[in-house]
């Protein structure tokens, strides 16, 4: 006891960080309220081999905590981001149905889809208002989900997440269009949505502002070896890493300590997956004001 001082945070006080992110990339935000609409999409010749219903979509993406789903933790994607964030983000949104006005291969030249994706978005604007899904009032739609079969092919349809790329001038109800999601993850049947649900939580992170953390070239794509790689943006499987909830700023200013290598230290972690989680960050050079 006497080579260290020990460090005990109490975590339960003061407002969350700026979100370092937030000024870097990224639509979608990561405190707050969050909003995205999504569009469960098929087309003449490619359709869903299994059909929930509107309501059942709406609860797989915007579904409250249930600890007791077998999809758990991927019960619904706000259910997801609400435990991962601490309560500082809540993601909503809304579910619609649509079936494109042309055979699948009509969009696959388009590299942006934003043939589909202007298609989809014009036949709802008289039905819905897109300044609903602003949740921080930026003029801008914060999150736009187009899911589509399974059986559209991967070299096309393979989960994506990205800027829209047509005409930056272009609005829909005044409002310009945030990150878009497009991907071939389906719903597989009522409680069959694991894949779906982990799937476009990772694509939901990168609307907020976070990379992908495996590798895209070279013999090694193993982002993150070991254990770690199983953090969302790396493989999939599970929780977001520390790295990755600081700069999403979900931590409070009391909850982050900075070993500055100068003595000793004993820390004491608690759970990440708790309200009271927080973490070290030991430079490998210098930290600016933003933990950057």
């Amino acid at each position: 006891q006497a080579d260290y001082d020990i460090v005990d945070t109490d975590t339960r006080t003061d407002d969350f960080i700026i979100p370092p992110v937030s000024n870097m990339y990224g639509s979608l935000p990561s405190q707050g309220r969050a909003e995205m609409i999504v569009f469960y999409v098929d087309f003449p010749d490619c359709r869903y081999s299994y059909a929930p219903t509107t309501d059942h979509i709406y609860d797989i993406c915007f579904g409250a905590v249930d600890t007791e789903n077998p999809c758990f933790p991927n019960e619904s994607l706000s259910a997801y981001f609400r435990r991962a964030s601490k309560g500082a983000m809540e993601l909503e949104g809304d579910v619609f149905r649509y079936t494109a006005q042309y055979p699948i291969s009509y969009y696959e030249n388009d590299a942006y889809k934003c043939t589909l994706i202007n298609e989809v978005l014009e036949a709802f604007d008289a039905k819905t208002n897109y300044a609903n899904f602003d949740g921080n009032f930026d003029g801008v739609i914060d999150s736009i989900l187009l899911s589509v079969p399974s059986e559209a092919n991967d070299e096309n349809w393979w989960p994506a997440a990205g800027t829209y790329g047509g005409d930056p001038d272009k609005t829909f109800d005044f409002m310009k269009p945030g990150h878009i999601i497009i991907g071939n993850a389906e719903i597989d049947s009522y409680y069959g949505y694991r894949n779906f649900a982990s799937t476009y939580t990772h694509e939901t992170a990168h609307c907020m502002g976070l990379p992908d953390y495996y590798l895209y070239d070279g013999d090694d794509t193993e982002g993150l070896h070991g254990a770690a790689g199983f953090e969302l943006m790396d493989e999939v499987y599970s929780d977001l890493s520390a790295a990755s909830k600081l700069m999403l700023g979900w931590y409070r200013e009391n909850q982050i300590d900075v070993f500055t290598g100068d003595t000793p230290r004993k820390y004491v972690l608690r759970d990440a997956q708790s309200d009271d989680g927080n973490c070290i960050i030991i430079p490998y050079r210098s930290l600016d004001s933003e933990y950057k």
